[in-house]
């Protein structure tokens, strides 16, 4: 699990929680196109998008961190994330904003103890006196869920 570390955030929401990933992650925030369904998926993978020549996943974050289902509208986005050389096209409600975050806005993910899976989270920040989850994009997919996700890429390829 990675640690959060001073910077910006983008910060969007999935219901009424909110979530940020670091804003170097972030590669382009697109408004919710029609997406290709890949066979036999997993419920968390919508299917895949063509940007500019790459196929690109479309990750549905409501499903993938188990969170009421979404109702898809104008206000729903894509945003499109490097994951360290793999790029994932994620879905979120809407996005809020781009805030600086100091060292003292930040605090440690809930001890994983707890019953809660944490693993996707990096930490938490305080906005005011809003809690944004942030998200460790290196843990949001597990090493298997990764490899499910390439060996449908892989058969979407022509």
């Amino acid at each position: 699990m990675g640690a959060c570390a001073p910077g910006e955030y983008l910060i969007f929401r999935l219901g009424d929680l909110h979530y940020g990933v670091g804003i170097l992650q972030v590669r382009e925030i697109r408004g919710h196109d029609a997406v290709n369904p890949l066979p036999d998926a997993p419920e968390y993978l919508r299917g895949a998008i063509d940007l500019r020549g790459e196929l690109v996943p479309v990750i549905d974050l409501r499903r993938k961190l188990r969170a009421a289902e979404a109702v898809l509208d104008g206000s729903t986005v894509m945003i499109v994330l490097d994951l360290g050389g793999r790029r994932i096209a994620a879905v979120a409600d809407s996005v809020e904003e781009v805030v600086a975050l100091a060292a003292g806005d930040l605090r440690p993910p809930p001890p994983s103890d707890i019953g809660i899976d944490t693993s996707h989270l990096a930490g938490i920040g305080l906005i005011g006196e809003r809690l944004v989850f942030l998200l460790d994009t290196a843990g949001l997919l597990r090493r298997d869920e990764l490899a499910v996700l390439d060996g449908h890429m892989a058969a979407a390829m022509p």
